[in-house]
């Protein structure tokens, strides 16, 4: 059986991953193996598995790696979870944000994209594409509705796998959720050690990627019909201002707790079960 194995970097309160991890678990795949690796520098000193709500978790294994003593952001978490996760022998590897659910049968076009060789770096459609709104759900479903709610993501999942649309589009893609294969990602490295360039340590680290991958003839794209819903915004302290910036709809669902405190706080439906 190949295994995915996915990079989850915590950047200051770990309740964003919490959910991504019960999403995950939720809607895991029977045909391949899961390694979820969650990065953080500091979150997790004192904290059980079962504070995380994690100890239901019976048959996927969740590593936890603690990273620099001072938070560096995405790009030093990456490197480091693709060096380890490479260690483990993983097929394919995504490296994506904290903030984002998981919904049934996000793998299958990914992987169907990536083992036609058509393209070497893929990513979903979602509801905060941000800079890339080609990537926006709305493009497939017209009468999108925003929702984190587990029913309604999963008819919108079933949706869009039913909607006409090619395999996958050829575009740049917005960083928050990246996948290839394992020898794709080491090939393509910046160096021996990073495969993301550390000089951008937060914004700018996937397209400087991109650009890199795409001079080298490796085509980049994302499949219409994989969804991840995603928050947004967690890492770049401008997306908490104000109800109607970016974040505005994660912070509606999230009380915000300043980075570093490393408390605790849920959202209004408790924990994804």
């Amino acid at each position: 059986m190949k295994t995915i194995g996915i990079v989850i970097p915590v950047h200051s309160t770990y309740v964003y991953m919490i959910d991504a991890i019960h999403s995950l678990y939720r809607y895991r795949p029977n045909d391949y193996e899961l390694r979820p690796l969650v990065i953080s520098y500091s979150t997790f000193r004192g904290i059980s598995p079962e504070e995380m709500g994690l100890d239901k978790i019976k048959d996927m294994r969740v590593d936890f790696e603690p990273s620099e003593h001072v938070d560096r952001g995405l790009t030093p978490k990456w490197n480091t979870g693709i060096r380890m996760l490479a260690q483990k022998n993983c097929d394919y590897i995504v490296v994506t944000n904290d903030d984002i659910l998981f919904t049934p049968k996000w793998h299958v076009p990914l992987v169907d994209a990536l083992e036609s060789n058509d393209l070497a770096l893929v990513g979903p459609i979602t509801n905060a594409p941000g800079h890339k709104p080609v990537q926006s759900i709305a493009r497939v479903l017209p009468n999108y509705v925003l929702s984190d709610a587990p029913d309604v993501l999963e008819a919108q999942a079933a949706e869009i796998r039913e909607a006409p649309s090619s395999k996958y589009v050829f575009s740049s893609i917005n960083g928050f959720f990246m996948m290839a294969k394992t020898e794709s990602w080491l090939s393509g490295a910046y160096s021996s050690l990073n495969v993301f360039n550390p000089l951008y340590s937060v914004a700018g680290n996937e397209d400087e990627l991109q650009i890199r991958w795409a001079a080298q003839g490796r085509r980049i794209g994302f499949c219409p019909n994989s969804f991840i819903f995603h928050y947004r915004s967690v890492s770049r302290p401008k997306g908490l201002r104000g109800i109607n910036g970016k974040g505005a709809y994660r912070k509606s669902r999230f009380q915000y707790v300043p980075p570093g405190t490393g408390a605790v706080f849920y959202n209004d439906q408790g924990l994804l079960t």
